[in-house]
């Protein structure tokens, strides 16, 4: 895993954002790297000011349930809108 966190962190710093989206997973569950909230809701945020509908996703259970800040449920709501009005596949 610690390979594949090294990958990730590579294609992240160079701006891919399927990679931000897979290393913020590392970051969330602790595989491969130290578990760190605020580097999971940094990375989905860069990812999702891309587009990417997985980080919209995520970012919005962050602002859902309140991981690393206060809990807000219409930011949530808004971006769980944006990322199905988007993308009706997830």
């Amino acid at each position: 895993m610690e390979l594949a966190v090294r990958y990730y962190k590579e294609a992240a710093s160079l701006g891919h954002p399927g990679a931000s989206v897979n290393l913020s997973n590392c970051y969330d569950s602790g595989e491969g790297v130290m578990s760190d909230k605020s580097r999971v809701f940094e990375l989905d945020t860069f990812a999702a000011n891309l587009g990417h509908p997985i980080a919209i996703n995520n970012l919005g259970c962050c602002y859902l349930f309140g991981k690393v800040m206060c809990k807000c449920i219409i930011s949530g709501v808004l971006l769980y809108h944006r990322v199905n009005s988007q993308h009706t596949h997830l």
